[in-house]
This record gives C-alpha cells, structure tokens and sequence, in this order.
C-alpha cells in the first residue's frame, strides 16, 4: 500500500512566518516524527518533498496486517500534523485557516527501479496505486484519509468503523475512483 500525507496550508504558513529558522525547526521536527512512525508501523520512508510525505507499506512482501498498520500509521499522522501545526502557529501572528495533515490511500502493485546502475541505495517507484492516493490525497480536508475502494475492501470490519462513502472522484488523467472517508478526530 502506500500513503501520501501533505501538511494543510503549507504556503500560507511560510508565507507568514518571518523567522526561517522556525520553518527549518518546524518541517525538521514533522519529518523525524513521521519517519519514526512510519517505520515503527513497518512502513517505508519513500519521499519527502516540500511538506509531502510518501510512504510505502508491505514492502519487499505485503503481511496480511499490512493494510491495518498503514492505517494505524495514518491515525497517528493525523496527530503528529496537529501537533506540529499546534508549534508553528505558536510562532507566527497570523491565524492559519487550516492545520494538520490530509492524507491520501491505495493500494496496489508497485515496481521498484533502482535509479542509478548497479545501486541499490537510491530507488524509485513506478505505480497506479502511488498517482491514486495523491488524487484522493487531493480530496481530505484536514485530520481527514481518504483511502480507495479496494484498501477499504481489504480491511477487517473493526477497521472499516467511521469511513464513510464518497461520490465517484473524478481524478486527473485516472477517472473516476470510489473512495471513502474517515475524519480522525485529535484526541
């Protein structure tokens, strides 16, 4: 599976922050603290760009808790993004209009390419599913997962408590998707 988690109102964020050592201070502490959720969920770093984080879970071998501990990792994101957001806003005189992190979820075959000859150490990955969760990534609004229908379809019933079914999304150069839809509420 994999996941793309993208902070809310990024732009608007640096826009108001006079002190760039805040933004250093602040995307720092995001990303050690997704990271190291991430792998502690068994999930992969993948990229991280800007205030995007790409991760990818049951890799080299999906486990049959995989798709669980992707969403159990997503849970917890949405709690690192208040955080984090929570930090910053501390630091900036103008009220941010959004905070958190949206997130974005599929499933699906993955091809890993080795992005120098005879490397290993730098890769890359070619997928429906990663193109799928940034569109549906697209479609949270904040402290929300969006997740596809085939990883909806592919969790135990437990897991499946507060989505809720989205109309088709219309996604750029994909179709339509069905999707579903679960506002974590910060604890």
């Amino acid at each position: 599976g994999y996941a793309s988690v993208d902070l809310c109102a990024y732009s608007s964020y640096v826009r108001d922050t006079r002190d760039d050592e805040v933004v250093r201070h602040v995307l720092t502490s995001f990303y050690s603290k997704v990271r190291y959720e991430i792998l502690n969920t068994g999930g992969m770093l993948f990229e991280s760009v800007g205030d995007q984080v790409n991760a990818l879970f049951g890799m080299p071998e999906p486990t049959p808790s995989s798709c669980q501990d992707a969403l159990a990792c997503a849970r917890a994101l949405i709690d690192i993004g208040n955080s984090v957001s929570t930090t910053w806003q501390r630091h900036i005189d103008r009220v941010q209009h959004s905070q958190g992190v949206h997130i974005g979820m599929a499933i699906g075959d993955i091809q890993v390419v080795s992005l120098r000859p005879y490397g290993r150490a730098h890769l890359g990955a070619v997928s429906d599913a990663l193109n799928m969760s940034a569109r549906l990534q697209d479609q949270a609004g904040p402290s929300e997962i969006v997740i596809s229908n085939s990883y909806y379809q592919s969790l135990p019933e437990p897991s499946k408590d507060g989505f809720e079914a989205l109309e088709a999304i219309d996604a750029k150069n994909m179709g339509k998707i069905n999707a579903w839809k679960l506002r974590v509420h910060p604890e």
